[in-house]
């Protein structure tokens, strides 16, 4: 089961980047053994530039799920070629000292840190009503395409 950890609201008094993090550490090692929590790679909506989301580390119990954005939803909405493998590489090698150097969050996705066997990582594609899903002609070209 992978339980999504987007919340936040306008009626909590809560800053945005705290709202998920309040509502779910409580909840830490609360969950049953099949359960994954999904939580997005920072803390606000997919901006282009933020830090990793503080449930990384925070939830030493709980199997934790990386999503990351495929769509460019918040990088001009797929009209322009956005290269997203150096995100995901800054945020996946992030440290988040949770244990002590090299508590990467990586490392507490895959479940190495906290030994947990359950681990994934989920895309949010938003494929939409385009011919080829993603609205611009690059990124339906191969590796090999954009080589020649």
């Amino acid at each position: 089961v992978m339980w999504r950890a987007f919340v936040y609201s306008n009626e909590n008094p809560d800053d945005r980047h705290k709202q998920a993090y309040n509502d779910f550490v409580p909840l830490d090692g609360k969950f049953r053994t099949n359960v994954m929590v999904q939580v997005k790679n920072g803390a606000i909506d997919f901006m282009p530039r933020e830090p990793f989301h503080p449930l990384f580390g925070a939830m030493p119990q709980t199997p934790l799920l990386m999503e990351f954005q495929i769509t460019q939803e918040y990088l001009g909405q797929s009209t322009s070629l956005v290269f997203l493998a150096p995100l995901y590489k800054e945020c996946l090698n992030s440290d988040t000292y949770a244990k002590g150097k090299g508590s990467t969050v990586a490392r507490i996705i895959d479940g190495s840190l906290e030994h947990h066997s359950l681990s994934g990582i989920a895309g949010v594609a938003n494929i939409g009503n385009d011919i080829n899903w993603c609205g611009h002609p690059l990124p339906r070209l191969t590796g090999m395409h954009l080589a020649d």
